[in-house]
């Protein structure tokens, strides 16, 4: 902790996820989530960015609704057979003091003690899980025995079954040792994915938690508007750098624009795509970024993204014929501003050529 604040640095895509579905609650995005914290005072941050790393109010725990954690049309159900976290809270509930007292006691030093590191974090936080007072004692216990580890509790797709055999990605155990903050953390991962048409889920991961929450909370917003039923991953991807671009005061460095990975989910498996460092570069580049808003085209977008650059010329040469010829040029673009103004459209995509070329020589290509 600095100054009494929980400092959360970036892990791996499985954890990001868990901080940044966390601070989606904090934040009350979506209806259900509103009323997530009995304490509301705007005169109070709940958590704030500094640099890569992302600092909690630890009050926040002390007014969570572990309500939200009970019911479906919440945070999540917790209880019984759930979607996501499988038997994490026992189906009679008889674990939901034992998971208050988890919530507690991670804003509360007093109420935390040293159980060693922790697999998925360099911060590890543990709750002194023991209270005189809670009714159900034995469940208490067990509850307390069955978050040690990483397991289906904590994610049905990747959590292991208890007593598997040994993963040698896992220091020849069968799973990792977890600590209490990583614990409750991970409860909220599924709420950092963008749902797309096809079913399948989205994350991106970077090495900065601002860059982080600002790319997913673009990639939501941009995934639901019309013209992106039929997009990829890689197209929102690439609508959603340029928006971080041109319209977030803030600047990318260079070392986290060349490290960022879509984490792509579906029912049965996760996959990994990262999009190539000289690509990053360039749409993090804010006079490009710029061009590539101004036309709006996800066309002109693919283009970039697959590193075909030289097709532009082809794109302008096109536009040029139907300006001289007074045409509409609906080859390349959908959108009316350039199918019907093809000057312009040429001007920008030249624009547009000239800009990656200055750049490819300036990173090295």
């Amino acid at each position: 902790m600095s100054n009494g604040w929980i400092e959360l640095y970036p892990s791996s895509w499985l954890y990001n996820a868990g901080v940044i579905g966390f601070l989606r609650c904090l934040d009350k995005e979506e209806k259900n989530l509103k009323g997530y914290l009995i304490w509301c005072s705007k005169k109070h941050k709940k958590y704030e960015f500094e640099k890569e790393i992302v600092k909690i109010n630890p009050r926040v725990f002390s007014c969570i609704r572990v309500n939200y954690y009970l019911d479906g049309n919440k945070v999540v159900n917790l209880k019984g057979d759930n979607q996501y976290y499988p038997n994490f809270i026992d189906t009679d509930g008889k674990q939901k003091e034992a998971f208050e007292l988890l919530i507690r006691g991670l804003g509360n030093q007093n109420l935390q003690i040293s159980e060693g590191n922790c697999d998925l974090c360099d911060n590890p936080i543990y709750v002194k899980l023991i209270n005189q007072n809670v009714k159900y004692k034995e469940s208490l216990g067990k509850f307390r025995e069955k978050i040690k580890k990483f397991g289906q509790y904590h994610n049905k797709l990747l959590g292991p079954s208890v007593g598997g055999f040994p993963n040698s990605a896992w220091n020849l155990d069968n799973s990792l040792k977890m600590c209490h903050m990583c614990t409750f953390l991970i409860l909220h991962h599924h709420l950092a994915f963008t749902k797309l048409s096809d079913g399948t889920e989205v994350f991106i991961n970077t090495p900065s938690f601002e860059t982080m929450y600002w790319l997913n909370r673009l990639f939501r917003e941009i995934s639901v508007v019309k013209d992106s039923e039929d997009k990829s991953p890689l197209d929102i991807l690439g609508m959603s750098l340029i928006e971080y671009t041109t319209k977030i005061n803030t600047v990318l460095n260079r070392w986290t624009a060349m490290n960022i990975e879509i984490v792509i989910k579906n029912k049965t498996s996760v996959d990994f795509y990262n999009l190539p460092s000289n690509i990053q570069l360039l749409l993090t580049d804010r006079e490009i970024a710029s061009i590539l808003s101004q036309i709006g085209e996800y066309y002109i977008l693919r283009i970039v993204l697959e590193g075909r650059h030289d097709e532009l010329l082809k794109v302008a040469h096109e536009s040029l014929r139907a300006y001289i010829k007074n045409e509409k040029l609906n080859t390349y673009f959908r959108k009316n501003k350039n199918s019907q103004n093809p000057y312009m459209a040429l001007r920008r995509v030249l624009d547009l050529y000239a800009k990656i070329t200055d750049r490819r020589v300036k990173y090295g290509e």
